[in-house]
């Protein structure tokens, strides 16, 4: 039964991954039929790119970001983030 839920996980990944890449041919295309200029349609080719890059490579975004909280987490109190002060 395990098998058979993680098989059906993986297929569904899979399944995502080729649905975003559709879309976002569909988006390119539809950029270059609404604008028929290059600026537009290379601007949202890059964004595809960066999207289809970001859905494959989930794990490697999933594990950065628990190593940022977790390095968080640890360190003392303020020091997470930057403050700023105005002296008036």
């Amino acid at each position: 039964m395990m098998e058979t839920l993680t098989n059906l996980a993986a297929e569904a990944e899979l399944l995502i991954q080729a649905v975003v890449v559709v879309f976002a041919i569909g988006m390119v295309v539809a950029t270059w039929a609404r604008t028929k200029s290059a600026v537009p349609t290379v601007a949202t080719l890059v964004l595809a790119a960066v999207v289809i890059w970001g859905v494959n490579n989930i794990d490697v975004l999933e594990r950065e970001i628990n190593e940022d909280l977790n390095q968080t987490s640890s360190a003392p109190a303020g020091a997470a983030g930057a403050t700023v002060g105005f002296d008036v």
